[in-house]
């Protein structure tokens, strides 16, 4: 047997694939609090301050496991032509994006009943990613 396929972790493998969407929805439940607190407020008020946009896509490496891109975006309560709120900058979103992919984790129980805890890697810029510092004027929200 080849030793990588002896040391690949089917069941983990599995799990993963079944368990993937509910780790991206706690991920984002989590940053909305985390944004929500960062502005001070509840995170039931945060549609008040802020909306949270993103688009996702899942797509299967080559060892056939899903993985995920994202690109998140932050403006005001009425959206992309709306301002987001002042206390949330790059800086602090990107902060909350890692805050959240860090604490966002799923506990499940493999099938012989041990314990698995998923989670994700730790957040990065993708490759090539280039901050062009502040939108320009007119421009309203913020692509991070």
């Amino acid at each position: 047997m080849d030793r990588a396929f002896a040391a690949h972790d089917y069941d983990g493998a599995v799990l993963w694939q079944a368990q993937a969407g509910m780790l991206w929805a706690r991920f984002t439940t989590t940053l909305r609090r985390t944004l929500a607190a960062a502005l001070g407020v509840g995170a039931r008020e945060f549609a008040q301050h802020a909306r949270l946009s993103y688009a996702k896509v899942a797509e299967y490496q080559r060892r056939g496991l899903v993985h995920f891109h994202a690109a998140i975006r932050l403006d005001g309560p009425d959206g992309p032509t709306d301002p987001p709120p002042a206390g949330l900058t790059r800086d602090a979103v990107r902060d909350a994006i890692t805050t959240a992919a860090r604490a966002a984790t799923l506990s499940i129980e493999r099938p012989g009943g041990t314990p698995l805890v998923l989670r994700w890697h730790p957040a990065r810029p993708p490759a090539g990613h280039v901050d062009r510092g502040p939108p320009p004027r007119g421009q309203r929200g913020r692509d991070l």
